[in-house]
């Protein structure tokens, strides 16, 4: 758009003459205008520059070039798309002269459309980088009416870029009186529209190498832990391996041991002691059962390919038999405390919960004291099962990672017997069965390990009856 201070260039060319002193006059307000200007954008660069937010220094920025400019209102419109993919822009920031209205929450400058609000003209110009300046009198009619609506006599406005790309304008407008823009105060404005730019592309690239330091720093992470769970895995591998391959070597070593030992002298053993022998490869054969049964639940849990199937079973009966067939107790007493009277289990996953409690109670309980079990129960409906023993206990940190496959407590021979997978086995079926494990401190010493899960019918107390 031509400028009301422009001069033909070509008759300057052909006839230079001196400048009038009243136009003298007027370029030195013009320079003196334009170093005021050039004063407040020094002091906004070095707000929005050495400031970590732009957003937030924007008022002061724009206060300070306001009143330097001597305008009545300062402000930053912002550009997006609309709906249709139109360019629309957005009233954002505004500083405003004493007694001057404010306009920032006008409607109408809101998600504002240029080509149909008639300022096309505006975005054409203002995305090739060149100013709108001038008397409002003087504008295209269809720009006038939404001006004149905000009492705006003399506006300018220079565009704003990020990056290259139009990113909206800075406006000034004067309310009181016709103003006209020179110029060099074109040229400072320029440069205050540009500082903003650069602010926020500084901020931008700031934010850009903070996310990639953290994403950096959260990738090296997750490396870490990757390593980390790597390595476990590895260990847990040589412990189950070694563990696995003890165990299933002892028993498998007794059963062929055994069965040898009758196939070469059948012909001269006694039947009693045959009984005995066979008792033994029997025993073993089902040490060996047990063990890869668990290896396979375990699995099958791991893959939710294992369910529970309910049946109503009599509770102290159902304890007694675990008790009777578990071939660890070797004359251990156990004490058993049954309160309720039927249970509504899979009898076959409880069984094996039951088992490896009492197997990892005998295992890690005091040789001298007793094993006690204790079926009660909790609230409605559900039933808990504490088995208990008067061993050493389980420190705090390993109470919880003991319920995780290959875990073994603190200060388990490397050969003690156990896979490290009982404990994990009665935490998943007890999930089965909508419960949950977990292991407290047996008051007077020892590890109390419970089970709970909603299983019950209640009956009346039944006395503690010791047994095997």
């Amino acid at each position: 758009m031509t400028r009301p201070n422009d001069v033909d260039r070509a008759d300057a060319a052909r006839v230079i003459e001196p400048m009038p002193d009243t136009d003298v006059d007027g370029h030195r307000r013009d320079l003196e205008r334009r170093d005021r200007i050039l004063q407040a954008v020094a002091y906004a660069a070095g707000r929005l520059l050495r400031g970590g937010d732009w957003e937030r220094d924007v008022d002061a920025a724009l206060t300070c070039l306001g009143e330097a400019t001597g305008v009545s209102r300062v402000y930053v419109f912002e550009n997006a798309r609309g709906p249709g993919g139109e360019v629309v822009t957005s009233y954002r920031f505004e500083w405003t002269a004493p007694g001057i209205e404010p306009q920032i929450d006008h409607p109408a400058l809101q998600a504002l459309p240029y080509e149909t609000m008639g300022f096309g003209r505006w975005a054409r110009e203002l995305s090739q980088q060149r100013a709108i300046h001038g008397d409002v009198n003087d504008l295209p009619t269809q720009e006038q009416a939404l001006l004149r609506e905000q009492h705006i006599r003399s506006i300018i406005c220079v565009p704003i870029f990020l990056a290259g790309r139009w990113w909206g304008f800075m406006g000034f407008d004067e309310c009181v009186t016709d103003r006209r823009w020179s110029e060099p105060e074109v040229d400072a404005l320029r440069v205050a529209a540009d500082v903003l730019g650069a602010a926020m592309q500084q901020q931008r690239a700031r934010e850009a190498l903070l996310h990639s330091r953290q994403a950096y720093a959260s990738a090296y992470q997750r490396e870490r832990e990757a390593v980390e769970r790597l390595r476990r895995l590895d260990d847990m591998k040589d412990s189950f391996l070694e563990a696995v391959s003890h165990e299933l070597r002892t028993p498998l070593a007794g059963v062929l041991g055994l069965a040898e030992t009758v196939r070469q002298h059948l012909d001269r053993l006694p039947p009693e002691q045959v009984q005995q022998l066979t008792t033994r490869i029997a025993a073993n054969a089902r040490r060996l059962d047990r063990m890869l049964a668990n290896l396979l639940d375990v699995s099958r849990l791991q893959r939710g390919t294992l369910t529970a199937k309910r049946t109503w079973v009599g509770a102290a009966d159902f304890v007694r038999d675990v008790v009777r067939e578990c071939d660890v107790i070797d004359g251990r007493e156990v004490v058993i405390d049954v309160q309720v009277d039927r249970l509504h289990v899979d009898p076959a996953q409880v069984e094996r919960i039951l088992d490896n409690l009492l197997r990892n109670a005998v295992r890690h309980g005091a040789d001298d004291e007793p094993v006690w079990i204790r079926v009660e129960a909790v609230g409605d409906d559900d039933v808990m099962l504490v088995v208990e023993d008067a061993g050493e206990g389980v420190p705090d940190e390993y109470k919880r990672l003991v319920f995780q496959p290959f875990e073994r407590g603190p200060g388990v021979e490397r050969h003690r017997p156990g896979t490290g997978i009982g404990l994990a086995l009665v935490a998943r079926l007890a999930s089965l069965h909508g419960g949950r494990a977990w292991i407290e401190d047996r008051e007077g010493g020892g590890a109390s390990v419970r089970v709970r899960f909603d299983a019950a019918r209640l009956s009346g107390q039944v006395e503690p009856v010791r047994t095997f």
